[in-house]
């Protein structure tokens, strides 16, 4: 594992903590999708949305944030840019 996958790790570790009670996760802004594919591999249920996915996750949606947002009831959300 490089420098870069363990900083990854760490931040997802850390991330996690924050929403291992959830019932379900939506990571808005996903990127790559490492968070979404990490909380998953621990059992949690969590997808990622973002505008130019590059992961072939299948939890990863393609697609504008907002419109899906919209649609979704209940919806506890964490905004936050690192």
């Amino acid at each position: 594992m490089n420098n870069s996958q363990k900083l990854m790790r760490f931040r997802n570790t850390r991330y996690f903590n924050l929403f291992n009670r959830c019932k379900k996760i939506l990571d808005i802004g996903c990127g790559d999708g490492y968070f979404v594919e990490f909380s998953n591999d621990k059992g949690l249920d969590c997808w990622g949305i973002d505008l130019s996915p590059k992961s072939k996750n299948k939890k990863i949606i393609n697609g504008n944030a907002l419109k899906l947002i919209s649609r979704m009831e209940n919806l506890m959300a964490s905004l936050q840019v690192i």
